[in-house]
């Protein structure tokens, strides 16, 4: 019993050496883990030995506890950064409001971008409305268009009403009052006057005319209107004294009767405009105009009215210029002499016939025949005295329809000293020929310097491309061409500037041509065309551009 209590108290026992050497084992394990500062996985795996004493659960969950705790410091960290930045968009967003409210507020109290211009430079904008030699800014439109423009600012009203120029055009109306007219001269100070005296009543003309009249020493111009019902020429007469200082009339005698009288005894008028819209006052009516002083002289005629004039009986010794715009320009013609005269405009009567003057207007060097209906053709014997009485001519302004009667007849080489030659293309000649003036030219070529041909249109003309290119061609190696206001079907428009050559297309865009003349396919500018090209596309028309090709393409000798 003893042996067998003895033995299981043995085996009780734990062995001293195992049990320390086990221990010595752990502890070096654990040692080294504490040297070589393992992870926390190394730590269980070095411990594996003793997993039932460490708990490697509660080790994972505190590494997971740890990660939280970060991201929500995190959190709270980017929380806070997000209510700084809203606060400061909020801060942000009231001062932009606050800045848009001090702008606009500033824009209230600055002047306007028209009162902001320098004083001068408004002057000359308001010149161009107030002063311009418009047909359109006549005595009854200029007092309502002054007190528009007054009524803009104080600015614009102080300028207009102290500004002398802006006062010196005087018109005599129906509705002038004495008032209104004293209030304007004593606006107009010093400054040279334009007066219009139109449409008066009988009764208010003395009045008026004594007004005007005392400011005659500063007259410019004068326009009057003579009305047989409304007031007599003999009135009119006394403001044209000796003492009258006026350069430039334009004088319309409307319904002057044959039994009034009209003189001008005036030595200072040097331009004079005639609108004769009934018959001449009498057979001496042309003696009484102050010939020995003017420069210029035009006379318009609206009745067929025969003129009985003597053969060279009005002598103008310094005029340089006449326009005549009458039933028959050869019987004033032939009454005149005009030793200085450098311009001639006339109108071609087809019931009138062209005489011979001999030399009388061999010095002039300035022609114009102005443009009338297709039917009033030059006859053979028209040209042969034209080009006879105008040999000296060197600028010569032709419609297109008289260029091949002239040039085709042998007496166009009386031109010899033919410099420059304008071609009006007016609506009736949409089919004018060249040939003629082009064989002129060529002949021409041999022995004298090339002419300068001018192509001019007109608002109601236009050429087509076809015979745009035909005309080109014929004439492009015989003269210097170019071209004013020239319209090419509906959609181009050639004008010169220069050496530059302006294409208007669609009235919209405009496109420059530098040297056009050279111009060819071999030189053409590529990018350049490309570029012009595209940005036409988008506000132009195809036809436009497919004319604006056709145009290129003429003057690259292709078309």
């Amino acid at each position: 019993m003893s042996t067998t209590s003895n033995q299981s108290r043995s085996l009780s026992k734990p062995i001293p050496d195992q049990a320390h050497r086990d221990y010595t084992d752990v502890v070096n394990k654990a040692y080294m883990v504490q040297d070589n500062r393992c992870n926390a996985d190394n730590i269980i795996t070095a411990l594996h030995p003793l997993s039932d004493t460490i708990d490697i659960t509660r080790l994972q969950h505190g590494h997971i506890m740890d990660e939280l705790a970060h991201a929500r410091a995190e959190l709270v960290q980017l929380q806070s950064t997000e209510r700084m930045l809203v606060e400061q968009f909020l801060a942000v967003r009231i001062a932009i409001e606050t800045q848009k409210s001090k702008i606009n507020k500033l824009v209230e109290e600055r002047c306007s971008l028209i009162n902001r211009l320098p004083i001068e430079l408004l002057t000359r904008i308001l010149s161009f409305l107030l002063t311009s030699d418009n047909a359109d800014l006549s005595p009854y439109i200029l007092p309502t268009l002054r007190r528009s423009l007054a009524s803009v600012s104080r600015l614009w009203r102080d300028l207009i009403l102290n500004t002398p120029t802006f006062w010196s055009k005087i018109g005599l109306i129906h509705n002038s009052d004495s008032k209104s007219l004293m209030t304007q001269l004593k606006r107009s100070r010093e400054h040279l006057l334009d007066v219009a005296i139109l449409y008066i009543s009988k009764g208010s003309l003395d009045a008026l005319l004594d007004i005007v009249i005392s400011s005659a020493n500063h007259w410019r111009n004068l326009t009057l209107k003579i009305l047989k019902s409304v007031s007599s020429p003999t009135l009119y007469a006394s403001s044209m004294g000796s003492n009258f200082p006026a350069s430039k009339m334009h004088l319309d005698l409307g319904q002057l009767s044959t039994s009034e009288r009209f003189s001008m005894t005036t030595t200072t008028l040097t331009t004079l405009s005639l609108s004769i819209k009934s018959s001449i006052p009498n057979p001496s009516f042309f003696s009484h105009i102050p010939t020995q002083s003017l420069t210029a002289l035009t006379i318009t005629e609206f009745e067929n009215e025969a003129w009985v004039l003597g053969r060279d009986t009005l002598y103008f010794p310094v005029l340089r210029r006449l326009l005549l715009d009458v039933v028959n320009p050869y019987v004033f013609m032939d009454a005149i002499v005009t030793p200085t005269l450098e311009h001639f405009e006339y109108t071609h009567r087809p019931d009138s016939a062209f005489s011979t003057f001999g030399s009388k207007f061999n010095h002039v060097c300035h022609f114009t025949s102005k443009p009338r209906s297709h039917w009033d053709e030059l006859k053979d014997s028209d040209v042969y005295a034209l080009c006879q009485t105008f040999s000296g001519v060197r600028y010569a302004s032709l419609p297109a329809i008289d260029i091949k009667p002239i040039f085709m007849a042998s007496s166009a080489d009386n031109w010899e000293k033919l410099q420059s030659l304008s071609i009006i293309c007016d609506h009736h000649d949409g089919y004018w020929d060249v040939d003629a003036l082009a064989k002129w030219l060529g002949k021409r070529k041999l022995g004298l310097p090339p002419v300068h041909v001018q192509l001019i249109g007109s608002d109601d003309a236009q050429m087509e491309i076809e015979t745009f290119s035909s005309h080109y061609n014929q004439l492009q190696d015989l003269c210097i061409l170019d071209f004013k206001d020239m319209r090419l079907s509906d959609t181009l428009r050639l004008s010169m500037d220069g050496g530059f050559l302006n294409v208007r297309v669609d009235n919209i865009e405009c496109v420059t041509l530098k040297n056009w003349r050279e111009l060819s396919l071999e030189n053409v500018d590529l990018l350049w065309l490309r570029h012009e090209t595209l940005s036409l596309v988008k506000t132009v028309s195809a036809e436009a551009l497919v004319d604006l090709v056709k145009l290129f393409l003429i003057f690259s000798g292709r078309a």
